[in-house]
């Protein structure tokens, strides 16, 4: 009996340190995608402004 006793603790013990890892993981994996989230906003905020740019611009300046 106490060998299940003490083989119970190991378990919960895991079961308490697994599930502080996914805990971890999943607020690094949050971060990351906002990050990434924000990069790609950025990004396609500047490809919009320089097709703006492009477009403004007289054909004689776009070929030079």
């Amino acid at each position: 009996m106490a060998e299940l006793r003490t083989k119970l603790k190991e378990v919960m013990l895991e079961c308490d340190r697994l599930a502080e890892v996914l805990k971890t993981e999943q607020t690094n994996h949050a971060q990351t995608r906002k990050s990434l989230t924000a990069v790609i906003g950025d990004t396609i905020d500047q490809l919009a402004k320089e097709r703006r740019t492009d477009r403004s611009q007289p054909e004689s300046e776009v070929k030079s």
